[in-house]
C-alpha cells in the first residue's frame, strides 16, 4: 500500500486567549469559534482604520478518529504554514514546539494515537505575539504578520519504511542543449540495520509529454540516502518562454516472492536548465540573455489575509505573466508551494528569501535564521523557477550573512545567494556586500553609476524600486504621479546595462501597521484585490512583446467641456494615434507613455497602435448618469471544499452600459453555501472610480450562491455562482 494523504482542513474550533496562564490539558475553550482552514484570525482587522491588529494565542482543536486502515502505517501531521509558533498536542501529550511556520512542519502522531475506532483530541496552540528572536524579528515591519494556521493541514499515511518527507533532491550537475546529467538523492527511513527483505529505489523520469526519458534502480538494505544518475539526451530545457517540466516518479520497493512491490511512491515536478549571473549585468538562462522583469509579491489578499486558497495563489502567478513579467521576489518570507508550482508551470523565475525586514537579533535569532534557510531550501529546492536564495532584507551582519551563505551552499550548491541592500555604503564598510554571490539594490536608481564604481566586480540587480506608496487606485492625480515615477525608474534601469533587471515594489497593495503608511500600503501596481492600476498597463507596455495599447484614466468630466485634459496613452507600438469622435488628434512615435493635451468634449476617445503590420485599439466613452451595477464572478463555479473562492467585480454603469467612474459604497448580501470575504468583514464594497471587488468563499456544501449588490438610487443587481464537487 503506497502513501496517501487526508485533508484535515474542515471543522475545527478556535479559541483566542489573551491570558498566557492557560495550561493544557486543563484548558477549556471559552466560546470557541467554528472555523475551516486555511485560516487567519486577522482577516477582518486588517485594512481597517483602527490602529493595531490582534496578536496573541489561539487554540485550534479537532476530534480525529483512528481508522483501522491506519494499522501498521505511520501517521504524519503536516501544518503547511502558520504564524508564529506552534505547539502540537495529541491526547494531552505535547508532540513538539516549533518556531518556523513559514516553511511548514511535520509531526509524527503514530505512537500517540488511540486504538482503532477511538477518538483523538488534536489541539494546536498558535502564538502570534512578537518576539525579537523569532523571524522576521521586527515588531512592526511594513507588512502584516497574520496569525493563525494560514495554510493547509493534512495527514500523510505511509509504510514504516518510506521516502522521507521533502527527502528527494533533483539536481543537474551537467546541462547543455545536447545532454543533461540528472542526479537524484532519495532519503529513506524506517529500515533497521541488515533489514530483510532487500529494498530498492526506482526512479523514473518522464518527459513533458509523459513519456519515459530515463530510469535508475538501486538496491539497499538500510535507511539512508540513495544516489542515482540518469542521462538525458537532447533535454527539453525549462525557460521563461517554454517552461518544460519533467516528472520524477520515486518508488520505494520491497522484494517479495512475487517480485518487487511498491510500498511508497512520490511524484515531483522538475525542470532541466542552467543559468548564470555575470558581472557585466547579463543574466543567462540556458545560454541566452534574459532581462529580469519582475515584482515583489506578498501572500495576502483583502478579505482573506494570507489564508489564500490555491486559486488565488495561481492567479497571482498568472497576473505576473499577464504583465509580461518573468521574475518575482517572494518578499519577505517563504511563500506557498502552490504559488511556486504555478511559477514552474508558467515560466516565472523566483527569488526566495527567509523571513526578514530590517532586523537582526541575537544568538537565538541567528539560529532560527539558519534553521529557516535549511528548511526553505529543503522544501523548495526542486522548483526550477527558483534562481536565488535570499539571506535578508535591508539589514546587515557579517557573521550572520557568512553563516547563512555557507549554509545555503551546503544545502544547495547549484544556486547563488543574494540579499537586498538599501544602504550599500554601510554594507561596503561592514563587508556584507561582498558575501552573497549576487547583490540586490533597493531604491538607489539615481546613484547606480556611483555604486557601480564602488562595486565594480559585483553582480547587481534592483531588488526594489519605485515604491509609490501614495497611489490609491482610481485617484486620477495620484495614478498620474505613479505613472511618471515608474516611467522614469524603468528608463534609469534600462540605461544601466550592468543591472540584470529588477523587481518593482510592488505587485499589489497590502495591509500594514507600519506608521508611515498604515493601515493600507498603496504601492502596488494593482490594488489589494488585484484590480489593475494604470501602472500595471505601463508595465505591459514595457514588458510584453505582443502589441498593447491602453488609455489611462477615463473620459467622463461633466461640466468641464472645453477644459484641456492631458491624455496619456500607454503603448508599445511603433506609432500610436489618438482620435476623438472620429477626428485624429495626431500620430506619435516612440516611448511607452505618450501624451496629448485635449480640450474636453463628450464622446468617444480611441487610441490605435501599430507594430509590424498589426493594429490594436483601446476606447473610452463618456458616460451618462449612473443607472445600474454589473456584477461579474470570475470564475462563476467553485469547489465545495470550504477553501475555494472567487472574485466578484462590481462595476457602475449608465443606461447604455458604459462605465461610470464614480466613488460609491455598495451594500452586499449573499444566499447559499458561501460567505462574503470583504475588508473589515463588513457586507460592503467601496467602488473607486466606479469599480470594486471582493471575494466569496465556499462554506463546504453544494448549491447555488446568489450575491446581491445595491447602492443608493440604483436598482439592485445580482450574480449567481455554482458550488459543486468538481469544476
Amino acid at each position: 500500500m503506497t502513501r496517501e494523504w487526508i485533508d484535515l482542513c474542515r471543522n475545527w474550533t478556535l479559541s483566542l486567549e489573551d491570558q498566557q496562564t492557560m495550561i493544557f490539558p486543563d484548558f477549556r475553550p471559552d466560546q470557541p469559534l467554528s472555523v475551516d482552514l486555511p485560516h487567519t484570525w486577522n482577516a477582518t482587522d486588517s485594512f481597517t482604520p483602527s490602529r493595531g491588529y490582534w496578536r496573541g494565542v489561539g487554540w485550534y482543536r479537532k476530534i480525529l478518529s483512528t481508522q483501522k486502515e491506519w494499522a501498521d502505517r505511520r501517521v504524519l501531521l503536516e501544518l503547511a504554514g502558520f504564524f508564529c509558533t506552534a505547539q502540537v498536542w495529541l491526547n494531552q501529550k505535547c508532540i513538539r514546539y516549533d518556531e518556523d511556520g513559514f516553511t511548514g512542519q511535520f509531526y509524527d502522531l503514530t505512537r500517540f494515537l488511540n486504538p482503532a475506532g477511538q477518538e483523538n483530541t488534536l489541539a494546536i496552540r498558535i502564538d502570534s505575539r512578537h518576539d525579537p528572536e523569532l523571524l522576521p524579528g521586527r515588531e512592526v515591519p511594513d507588512y502584516l504578520l497574520y496569525g493563525g494556521i494560514y495554510r493547509e493541514v493534512r495527514l500523510h499515511l505511509t509504510s514504516y519504511a518510506h521516502i522521507v518527507e521533502r527527502g528527494i533532491a533533483f539536481t543537474t550537475p551537467e546541462v547543455s542543449p545536447e545532454h543533461a546529467l540528472c542526479h537524484i538523492a532519495t532519503e529513506i527511513t524506517g529500515l533497521a540495520l541488515d533489514t530483510l527483505p532487500v529494498h530498492q529505489v526506482h526512479s523514473l523520469l518522464l518527459d513533458p509529454d509523459g513519456n519515459p526519458a530515463g530510469e535508475a534502480s538501486t538496491e539497499f538494505y538500510t535507511s539512508g540516502t540513495v544516489h542515482q544518475d540518469i542521462d538525458i539526451r537532447n533535454p527539453r530545457l525549462w525557460s521563461v518562454d517554454e517552461p518544460q517540466l519533467y516528472t520524477l516518479i520515486s518508488e520505494l520497493q520491497a522484494q517479495t516472492p512475487q517480485g518487487w512491490a511498491v510500498i511508497d511512491r512520490v511524484e515531483t515536478p522538475v525542470g532541466i536548465r542552467f543559468f548564470e549571473f555575470q558581472v557585466n549585468g547579463d543574466f543567462l538562462l540556458n545560454g541566452r540573455k534574459v532581462l529580469l522583469k519582475g515584482v515583489n509579491r506578498h501572500q495576502d489578499i483583502g478579505g482573506l489575509g494570507n489564508a489564500m486558497p490555491k486559486r488565488f495563489q495561481v492567479l497571482d502567478a498568472e497576473i505576473i505573466k499577464d504583465l509580461g513579467g518573468n521574475f518575482v521576489r517572494l518578499s519577505h518570507y517563504p511563500q506557498h508551494p502552490d504559488f511556486l508550482d504555478a511559477c514552474d508551470r508558467l515560466g516565472i523565475l523566483a527569488y526566495a528569501e527567509i523571513a526578514s525586514w530590517q532586523h537582526i537579533g541575537g544568538a537565538r535569532f541567528m539560529s532560527n535564521a539558519e534553521n529557516m534557510m535549511r528548511a526553505m531550501i529543503r522544501r523548495d529546492r526542486n522548483h526550477p523557477s527558483i534562481i536565488l536564495w535570499g539571506l535578508l532584507n535591508e539589514g546587515r551582519s557579517k557573521p550572520l550573512f557568512e553563516r547563512l551563505h555557507t549554509v545555503a551552499h551546503e544545502c544547495d550548491p547549484t544556486r547563488p545567494t543574494v540579499y537586498a541592500e538599501n544602504e550599500p555604503e554601510e554594507g561596503l564598510q561592514l563587508g556584507t556586500v561582498h558575501i552573497p554571490d549576487v547583490l540586490g539594490l533597493n531604491y538607489k536608481l539615481p546613484h547606480l553609476a556611483e555604486l557601480r564604481a564602488m562595486l565594480p566586480d559585483k553582480k547587481l540587480f534592483s531588488s526594489e524600486h519605485t515604491n509609490a506608496d501614495f497611489c490609491r487606485r482610481g485617484d486620477r492625480e495620484l495614478e498620474d504621479r505613479y505613472l511618471t515615477r515608474l516611467e522614469a525608474d524603468l528608463e534609469i534601469l534600462a540605461a544601466h546595462p550592468f543591472m540584470a533587471g529588477g523587481t518593482l515594489w510592488c505587485m499589489h497593495d497590502y495591509a500594514t501597521d507600519y506608521a508611515p503608511t498604515w493601515p493600507h500600503h498603496f504601492s502596488g501596481v494593482m490594488d489589494h484585490v488585484r484590480l489593475y492600476k494604470e501602472a500595471a498597463h505601463l508595465l505591459r507596455a514595457w514588458w510584453r512583446a505582443d502589441l498593447n495599447v491602453h488609455i489611462a484614466g477615463h473620459w467622463t468630466f461633466p461640466g468641464e467641456e472645453g477644459r484641456e485634459k492631458t491624455v496619456r496613452v500607454l503603448s508599445n507600438g511603433e506609432q500610436t494615434e489618438l482620435c476623438l469622435n472620429n477626428t485624429s488628434l495626431g500620430i506619435k512615435s516612440g516611448n511607452r507613455m505618450l501624451e496629448w493635451n485635449v480640450p474636453y468634449q463628450p464622446g468617444k476617445l480611441v487610441a490605435k497602435a501599430w507594430l509590424d503590420g498589426e493594429t490594436v485599439e483601446c476606447a473610452l466613452e463618456t458616460a451618462g448618469p449612473a443607472a445600474a451595477l454589473v456584477l461579474t464572478a470570475d470564475p462563476d463555479r467553485i469547489l465545495a471544499d470550504a477553501q475555494d473562492a472567487t472574485l466578484i467585480t462590481v462595476c457602475l454603469v449608465d443606461a447604455q452600459g458604459r462605465w461610470v467612474p464614480e466613488n460609491r459604497a455598495v451594500a452586499l448580501g449573499i444566499e447559499g453555501p458561501a460567505a462574503l470575504r470583504t475588508v473589515g468583514g463588513l457586507p460592503i464594497v467601496l467602488l473607486s472610480a466606479g469599480v470594486g471587488r471582493f471575494a466569496v468563499q465556499s462554506t463546504g456544501e453544494y448549491g447555488t450562491v446568489t450575491v446581491q449588490a445595491a447602492t443608493i438610487g440604483i436598482p439592485g443587481s445580482r450574480v449567481e455562482i455554482q458550488v459543486g464537487p468538481e469544476l
